[in-house]
């Protein structure tokens, strides 16, 4: 014998246990809550791990792109110096985060958070603007730098997503910066702190950037291995030791690691363990409800018995049940996406 014949009789279904669930509120807001406590636990955790693990990275062919680590930031010769002599790459650049920039002329003045990054870096990252041109190889000249890229962030929130900025001036630190160019929402370049970019001018003698860390990031060439990078890149280091007169011991740590690695870093573990500690959380939440329903299901005993005599089957009571609990669980679901979005 069918439990129900149409789809209207499943909708009755899920409004009767709907119905059922408010008229016990203590029990239903106890039970949802506890869902929403780990279906929202684990969904925060999972995006955050998908995102650092499990999705390519947004950028051309994410695989070949490394970080270069040596002993310390890169200086700029050391930048040139890889560019010119390195042959495991298509390209060198650099990426200097963490610049705090004043934004004024505007209604609500504002401390804004910059990275500098060499003028081939979103060539070499192989994005596209939503808006503009990113600037090029000639904006690392003194002069020609005064340039700036938006997140698509701060272009919403600070200037309405007005298209006309593209080619407009903003002050930055009291400098007049032309702005060139609109990233796509949610662009980042190994950290989602950044709300523009500008060039980072260059002096291809100089052993520093003034005031700034810069990590090297470098393309693969086609076929190339990150250990076969490596070791070509020690051995460069080896030479930019002693023609930089770094002390002894320069190059023993230099290394070239995957750019989603070099992201990630020491943190995988401590994903995978947190990833396995809500997990565990939902197990426990879930077994909550669960004792929960069995306590209810005991006190209606004599509703279920008094629903039996007048001609329900035991399979008609076992669905209802299972659409309370499943209505239960919806209402649960949705709890824990807010919990998660907050």
């Amino acid at each position: 014998m069918s439990i129900f014949t149409t789809v209207d009789d499943v909708l009755r279904d899920f409004r009767l246990a709907a119905r059922s669930l408010v008229r016990r509120p203590g029990l239903t807001i106890a039970a949802v809550l506890t869902l929403a406590v780990g279906i929202g636990a684990n969904t925060a955790v999972f995006s955050v791990l998908s995102a650092l693990l499990l999705k390519p990275l947004p950028y051309t062919q994410p695989e070949r792109l490394v970080a270069l680590w040596p002993a310390h930031a890169l200086a700029n010769r050391e930048v040139e110096f890889l560019r010119t002599n390195a042959r495991s790459y298509d390209d060198v650049a650099s990426f200097s985060p963490g610049w705090l920039v004043g934004l004024t002329g505007v209604e609500a003045p504002e401390q804004l958070t910059a990275a500098r990054v060499s003028g081939n870096l979103f060539r070499l990252l192989g994005v596209q603007p939503l808006l503009g041109r990113t600037f090029g190889m000639e904006a690392e000249t003194p002069g020609k730098d005064l340039l700036a890229v938006l997140s698509y962030e701060l272009w919403q929130r600070k200037f309405g997503g007005n298209p006309e900025i593209i080619g407009k001036t903003i002050s930055l630190d009291r400098d007049a910066i032309t702005v060139v160019a609109i990233m796509p929402a949610g662009f980042g370049i190994m950290d989602s702190k950044t709300e523009l970019w500008m060039p980072l001018a260059m002096d291809k003698t100089a052993m520093s950037y003034t005031g700034a860390v810069t990590l090297g990031l470098a393309r693969l060439h086609e076929g190339v291995t990150v250990a076969s990078a490596t070791s070509e890149f020690r051995a460069l280091a080896q030479r930019m030791g002693v023609q930089n007169a770094e002390p002894a011991g320069y190059a023993v740590e230099a290394h070239v690691q995957d750019l989603r690695e070099s992201i990630v870093g020491d943190t995988r573990p401590m994903l995978l363990v947190l990833l396995g500690a809500v997990v565990f959380l939902l197990l426990i939440a879930s077994a909550n409800v669960a004792n929960l329903l069995l306590v209810r299901a005991t006190d209606r005993t004599t509703e279920l018995a008094v629903r039996m005599s007048i001609g329900a089957n035991r399979a008609r009571l076992v669905w209802q049940m299972l659409a309370e609990g499943l209505t239960l669980a919806a209402f649960g679901a949705i709890a824990g996406l807010g919990v998660a979005s907050i």
